[in-house]
């Protein structure tokens, strides 16, 4: 099932973060975000396991993505792809036109599956993660 996330699910949200990236987000720094009103956390769970999210930024008329992350024992099982396609009609109902994101230029399977949804390359932020740069993608809502 997937739903969008409140303060109670930070803890997962976090414990995700960790097992993900090397610069991960507290739970203080979720509930900061969540508590702005213009940020919001998508969820996919199995019972009670938070399998992954995605989160963004509402910045009307777009949307911005920070981060989408799958644990890894739900990887390759369409979690991400889930995710995005419930994003996708979450923000055209709102009446959001488009979303964007940045990835690194070396992560292929993330840019595969996001230009198989639709997103197309806008720009590049030379050495933006350092040693990488970050290609930026947008997806326009028909």
């Amino acid at each position: 099932m997937i739903a969008p996330l409140t303060e109670r699910d930070l803890a997962a949200v976090a414990a995700i973060e960790r097992e993900c990236f090397s610069s991960p987000w507290s739970e203080e720094m979720l509930a900061s975000s969540l508590r702005g009103g213009t940020f919001v956390i998508l969820g996919e769970w199995e019972g009670d396991r938070l399998k992954g999210y995605l989160n963004f930024y509402l910045i009307p008329p777009t949307a911005e993505i920070g981060n989408l992350a799958v644990t890894e024992h739900f990887r390759r099982q369409g979690v991400a792809r889930r995710l995005l396609l419930f994003a996708f009609d979450y923000l055209k109902e709102k009446g959001l036109t488009s979303i964007s994101l940045e990835v690194r230029s070396k992560n292929t399977n993330a840019i595969a599956l996001y230009t198989s949804l639709g997103f197309v390359p806008e720009g590049v932020r030379p050495r933006y993660y350092g040693d990488d740069d970050a290609i930026i993608l947008w997806k326009y809502f028909d």
